[in-house]
């Protein structure tokens, strides 16, 4: 008997409720797919200067550790010459891998002076192997497959970008 009235309770809760329950749920993925397309902050644009010429990427900045971890997960495009300016308080070996990233990326590694000491070209999607800096790096240029390749960007080439201002973690100062 007891059963019965539990379902009983449950049906009719379900079917007073069912639609503020769904409304509910509905909010509250779309509050999350807000945040997480307001995550990053305005695009900056970044010049790489090659031997023959200037190339400018248009990069959303992933400067605190979530928009570092969140990266280009979950996109399912990446218009040209756009991109994603990774940029840490300090030179550091930087890994990265292309977990839930639906797009293939170049890597490009750069010091704090904006010289470029690493590529890596063609990171396959969802593969989990890790993409190492080689060396210390302050920052990573994430851009699409190819984009390498097609302006004969080399290591040793310069990025200009803008002064970031970022906040070191680990000691809460301000670093450039």
């Amino acid at each position: 008997m007891r059963q019965s009235n539990q379902k009983s309770f449950w049906h009719k809760f379900w079917h007073k409720y069912k639609w503020r329950i769904i409304a509910t749920i509905g909010v509250c993925i779309g509050g999350v797919i807000y945040s997480l397309g307001s995550l990053f902050s305005e695009d900056t644009p970044v010049v790489l200067q090659t031997d023959s010429q200037q190339v400018t990427v248009q990069a959303e900045l992933a400067l605190t550790p979530m928009q570092q971890a969140v990266g280009l997960m979950f996109r399912s495009e990446l218009p040209e010459n756009a991109g994603m300016l990774f940029v840490f308080p300090r030179s550091k070996m930087v890994f990265m891998w292309m977990k839930n990233t639906y797009v293939p990326l170049d890597m490009i590694f750069f010091n704090q002076e904006g010289v470029i000491t690493h590529i890596h070209e063609n990171a396959v999607p969802h593969d989990e192997t890790i993409i190492s800096s080689k060396i210390p790096a302050q920052g990573v240029l994430e851009v699409n497959a190819g984009f390498v390749r097609r302006h004969q960007i080399r290591i040793g080439n310069r990025m200009i970008r803008p002064q970031i201002k970022i906040i070191d973690e680990s000691n809460n100062k301000q670093v450039q």
